[in-house]
């Protein structure tokens, strides 16, 4: 009963990251039964805007958890892989940049994200990923910058066989972000 409050929660906690209201987040925690993180994995990653890609990073991991839950709320740790996807040398097209190679990404575990080590990466880019991961749940994401105050973002999720995709428009506002308008594809 406790695990299907928490994914009820984890429902909240990303409802909760519409364009009125940032998350309230303490990193790892449960709070009730509402699941509570905030990681901030791409402090330590140079030539991005931090706080935006955290931001997006908290908004998928939370979701990742929530649909591996759902479906599967016994499921073992880790939860699922983010993997971040390098656009700049992808076409302009939803198909090409779908195929995009990953350049980082983080194990989920309940409370932690542990990031990828770079023969992970160079097997997921090969299509040749060990026995053990291949049914691991992903999201996949990338950042396309529209103007100074305003990014579209892709997200695809997929757990074994069910695959949700979904582009956000994320924008600005002091210094925060807010998605403000999401399309399922």
């Amino acid at each position: 009963m406790k695990k299907w409050l928490a994914i009820s929660g984890l429902l909240l906690v990303f409802v909760g990251c519409g364009p009125s209201q940032k998350p309230e987040v303490s990193s790892g925690q449960r709070s009730g039964d509402v699941y509570r993180f905030s990681d901030r994995p791409y402090d330590t990653v140079k030539g991005v805007d931090r706080e935006l890609y955290n931001y997006l990073f908290n908004i998928i991991r939370n979701k990742l958890i929530y649909y591996v839950l759902e479906s599967y709320p016994q499921a073992s740790e880790p939860f699922g892989v983010v993997l971040e996807l390098d656009i700049s040398g992808s076409g302009r097209g939803l198909g090409e940049r779908r195929q995009a190679p990953a350049i980082r990404g983080w194990f989920l575990f309940e409370r932690d994200a542990v990031p990828v080590e770079e023969s992970f990466l160079m097997a997921y880019r090969a299509q040749n990923l060990p026995e053990m991961y291949r049914d691991l749940a992903k999201a996949t994401f990338w950042v396309e910058k529209q103007d100074s105050e305003s990014y579209r973002v892709f997200v695809r999720y997929w757990n074994k066989t069910v695959i949700r995709e979904f582009l956000h428009l994320v924008k600005r506002s002091g210094g925060s972000y807010t998605v403000v308008h999401t399309e399922a594809l």
